[in-house]
């Protein structure tokens, strides 16, 4: 088999009794600086902790940030070398995205994530892992239509054509069951005709150990050159997504309203990128009275510094515009991140938000796209005493990844 591989080294092994082998297929390009990269090789791990041998396949991708080439992802993502990853041959048609228009590079992807699944599916049924997972539901069709034991991992229900192979995936029997990654992701699926038998609800999740026995905030600002005696608000994740704003607008216009008020603005800091969208934000900025100093914009660092940036934050901030995504489909990573370091959140007023925070007890809720009452939940933050440790009910990716093993072992004994 032509491959490259990252071979894992020693295994931590816990009780419970995981298949021997899981194969995670990733149609994307780790190591990458989006989310999905973060979760997928955090959820390897996890399988890794509770005991299970573990790939990583995806394709070989170029990468266009000249920062990510040649970095291993054990590295970039600070995870333990505990699952092999394994590069996949694969012509790269992603390369011409910038080149075609959509109406031509649409289809084109969509007929090599089909070759692709194939491909993928011929592979593994040499390898004969005890149970594939994937997010990618023409991999999983592929997987399960070859036999082999598989479990789809679902952060959006398909739409349109997918929705027809959707319809023919759970009727093969490879097929071990589906994992959601929210209630909404649940209960459109069984509006478009899933069983609910199949699936099961498991969001995304955080190491807690990434939390623990960090510098203290101080010491963490002074590390990241960061001012100590000033009150810091803090976004940490991309500032857009498929040309969706994250929030930042609204951050911007909250923090002006509460500067007069507070008698000087708390620093806004925005840590993720992408760095061409900050000459709007500084000029937003200017528009609403704040200066230069009162904003910071930070490009994406690896996964492994994220809780250092959190660690020095007063508050933490996951602000959503209103959508059918954002109310249905959503598991903010950073949610997780922030109780994690047990600071203060102020968040969108959301059915996934208010899934994900749980009786997170450091929360204030504000409906979406209202600026006064963001301000005010921002003040009232800042004025609440941070825990005194992480708190303990967060969930964790051992927390998803025995969900899957849950429904793929259920699945092999009644299905």
């Amino acid at each position: 088999m032509e491959m490259g591989t990252e071979p894992p080294t020693a295994r931590r092994h816990t009780t419970g009794q995981p298949p021997s082998t899981v194969v995670f297929v990733a149609n994307a390009r780790p190591p990458t600086e989006k989310a999905h990269g973060h979760a997928i090789v955090k959820l390897c791990e996890a399988f890794a902790r509770l005991g299970a041998e573990v790939e990583l396949w995806h394709p070989r991708r170029h990468q266009f940030d000249p920062r990510l080439r040649g970095c291993s992802v054990f590295d970039f993502y600070g995870v333990e070398p505990c699952f092999a990853v394994r590069t996949l041959p694969n012509i790269d048609v992603v390369r011409l995205d910038p080149w075609l228009p959509e109406r031509l590079f649409r289809p084109l992807f969509v007929a090599h994530e089909a070759a692709w699944g194939a491909y993928v599916a011929r592979l593994a049924a040499h390898r004969r892992a005890d149970l594939h997972v994937t997010r990618d539901i023409l991999c999983a069709w592929w997987l399960a239509r070859a036999g082999l034991p598989t479990v789809l991992d679902v952060h959006e229900t398909p739409k349109g054509p997918r929705v027809q192979v959707l319809a023919r995936l759970i009727r093969l029997r490879g097929l071990r069951g589906i994992v959601a990654v929210t209630a909404g992701n649940r209960d459109r699926l069984i509006s478009i005709g899933i069983d609910p038998a199949l699936v099961r609800v498991a969001g995304n999740g955080v190491d807690p150990q990434a939390y623990r026995g960090l510098p203290n905030r101080d010491a963490c600002r002074t590390r990241l050159q960061l001012p100590v005696d000033r009150p810091i608000v803090g976004y940490v994740g991309r500032f857009q997504t498929l040309g969706q704003e994250k929030g930042i607008p609204q951050l911007i216009r909250a923090i002006a309203v509460l500067k007069p008020r507070m008698g000087s603005a708390p620093l806004l800091l925005c840590v993720g990128g992408p760095m061409d969208r900050v000459p709007g934000y500084l000029a937003l900025a200017r528009s609403v009275g704040l200066d230069e100093a009162d904003v910071r914009f930070v490009d994406h660092v690896p996964a492994r510094e994220v809780p250092s940036w959190i660690a020095s934050l007063d508050v933490g901030t996951a602000v959503f515009e209103r959508s059918d995504s954002s109310e249905r489909f959503i598991s903010p990573l950073k949610l997780f991140e922030y109780m994690a370091a047990g600071i203060p959140v102020v968040a969108s007023d959301l059915p996934t938000v208010r899934e994900a925070l749980g009786l997170y007890p450091a929360a204030l809720l504000v409906p979406p796209d209202d600026i006064a009452a963001l301000a005010a939940a921002l003040e009232a933050a800042l004025a609440h005493p941070r825990l005194r440790e992480p708190w303990p009910h967060v969930p964790t990716w051992e927390d998803r990844a025995r969900a899957f093993l849950a429904v793929g072992l259920r699945a092999v004994q009644t299905r």
